[in-house]
């Protein structure tokens, strides 16, 4: 039986997460980087896009970006057309 860590720490337990991939795309920025700072595993972003072409929380900032592929992640992007939708340049 596995023990579950408490609430107070995020991953304190990493040799039961060496098999487990971090998914960053519904997480908000802060919650981001905590994860990256805390989780040594595999990290990716399954479906994101970049924020400087469409505003909102559900896409990664420019540093966001760096961040992950700092850490070698994988990171997808979104068809959805309102996800698509330009309305400034992208910096990365």
């Amino acid at each position: 039986m596995i023990r579950r860590p408490p609430r107070s720490t995020l991953f304190p337990y990493t040799t039961l997460f060496r098999s487990v991939t971090l998914d960053v795309s519904h997480l908000a920025e802060q919650a981001c980087y905590e994860c990256l700072d805390s989780f040594g595993g595999r990290v990716i972003a399954s479906h994101s896009n970049c924020r400087a072409l469409v505003a909102g929380d559900r896409q990664l900032s420019d540093d966001m970006i760096r961040r992950l592929v700092e850490r070698g992640a994988v990171i997808g992007s979104v068809a959805d057309a309102w996800m698509l939708k330009k309305i400034g340049r992208a910096h990365v």
